[in-house]
């Protein structure tokens, strides 16, 4: 009997089982109930399910969890691997959330349990999902903005980053907000607010980098704005000239490192390297250099979504290190790109699910998705989500194809009002929630909380 063993045996037989099993022997005998219940168990579990899905904000908590949440995490991680590709599946529960302004864009922010919801004046409010207001509130602009974008990436420190971009119908400016939001106290501080007078095509901040994509005429150009998230001191300004390379109309930048940054547009995908400039720097009485550049790599390939829906980047390990992988969906297939091999590998895998591109969002690990005419039911009080497990990329893998890596599809049934339709979701890969924005039926968006996972 494994009980009979001394502890340190059963405890390195424990970390070789998947969780599933550990639970059914913790129903054999109160011994081996006693001895599941040692810190080292659970916290190599939850490691290897950050491997899986890396998320920093977990990953910084992870030596001061205590035992039982260590075994919550663990096993709700568990559950996700085995229910997010099921047919048909049924939330757990769902959560109505009150919504305090006319909310326009929300985003879950890692780790499932905050969310921000951002209004059309470019206002912002930071609340917990468990609770009936907003910690805290940021005023936007005295305006309505129009083509409004936000996204949710990590600081230097890896705390979240929100940005919102949006163009003023009054004057045509272009606005960006950064913002640095930690939970743990919580705070969210403004990092940077910009007006434009050049239309801005994409944008993206990570790791104290701020990239903005903008056009004016037959002129595109990527600035690449170094500052410091928790002082909002800008450091160096390069504008990179890409107008040579194809067009970033309907694009997304992702930053990949302090040094890269991805490019992808309907026609392909781009990689270039961030120029190093040293009069650069703010302040300098000169105007910041323009550069033209040309990619590392590159791959034209026409892509049916726009904008085009990429995954997150997370640094391998917690630490600043070059990602891995980058996932790029389209309507009939899932491009995957592996960045640890020279050139870049690019695969194309088959989607067992067309994507209508109505509303996406994409994670390392798992996506979500909803079309609003391939989700409709016969019951007019639920809609259909589907889901998709992504696969694994092997690093340095040079002869890949697309028989490796097969995708899990499966759908998630979320009771709602009579013909009530999506206007914007969020996903939280490692907890398993998605919130969802329904159409303003009154004044104000219904903000629902689906919890796949308890």
């Amino acid at each position: 009997m494994i009980d009979r063993l001394p502890l340190d045996v059963q405890i390195e037989i424990f970390q070789s089982l998947a969780i599933d099993d550990v639970l059914r022997l913790r129903l054999v005998s109160k011994n081996l109930y006693s001895s599941t219940e040692i810190r080292s168990l659970w916290f190599s579990a939850v490691t290897k399910a950050l491997e899986v899905v890396p998320i920093p904000q977990v990953f910084k908590k992870l030596s001061a969890m205590p035992t039982a949440t260590l075994q919550f995490e663990a096993i709700r991680h568990s559950m996700l691997e085995r229910s997010w590709h099921r047919e048909n599946l049924a939330p757990m529960s769902l959560r109505e959330i009150p919504s305090f302004h006319d909310v326009q864009y929300l985003e879950l922010l890692p780790g499932g349990d905050w969310l921000v919801t951002i209004a059309g004046d470019g206002s912002v409010c930071l609340q917990h999902v468990s609770e009936p207001r907003p910690r805290i509130v940021k005023r936007g602009i005295d305006a309505y903005l129009h083509k409004m974008t936000s996204a949710i990436s990590y600081s230097s420190g890896f705390d979240s980053l929100l940005l919102i971009t949006g163009t003023n119908g009054t004057d045509e400016t272009s606005h960006l907000f950064l913002y640095c939001i930690d939970t743990q106290i919580p705070r969210m501080e403004s990092v940077l607010t910009l007006k434009l007078s050049t239309n801005v095509l994409a944008a993206s901040a990570a790791f104290g980098i701020l990239a903005v994509g903008t056009g004016q005429g037959e002129a595109e150009l990527i600035h690449i704005i170094s500052v410091d998230e928790y002082s909002g001191q800008q450091r160096s300004i390069v504008l990179m000239d890409v107008r040579s390379t194809g067009s970033m109309e309907e694009s997304t930048l992702t930053i990949l490192s302090r040094s890269q940054v991805f490019l992808c547009c309907s026609y392909g995908f781009a990689l270039y390297d961030i120029p190093q400039v040293e009069q650069a720097r703010v302040g300098n009485s000169q105007d910041p250099p323009t550069i033209m550049v040309t990619p590392t790599w590159s791959l034209k390939h026409e892509l049916t979504l726009s904008l085009p829906v990429s995954s997150h980047v997370v640094w391998q390990h917690m630490a600043l290190q070059q990602p891995g992988t980058i996932f790029i969906l389209d309507y009939h297939e899932l491009h995957v790109l592996n960045l640890t091999v020279s050139p870049v590998s690019h695969i194309e895998v088959s989607l067992p699910v067309k994507v209508g591109g109505d509303l996406t969002a994409l994670g390392t690990h798992r996506g979500v998705w909803w079309n609003r005419y391939q989700s409709a039911q016969n019951d007019a009080r639920s809609l259909r989500l589907w889901t998709c497990t992504l696969p694994r990329i092997p690093a340095h893998e040079e002869d890949l194809i697309e028989d490796d890596f097969p995708i899990a599809a499966g759908s998630l049934i979320v009771p709602c009002k009579d013909k009530e339709e999506v206007e914007y979701l969020s996903l939280d890969e490692w907890s398993g929630r998605v919130c969802l924005l329904f159409e303003r039926k009154e004044s104000r968006g219904r903000i629902v909380l689906v919890d796949v996972c308890q």
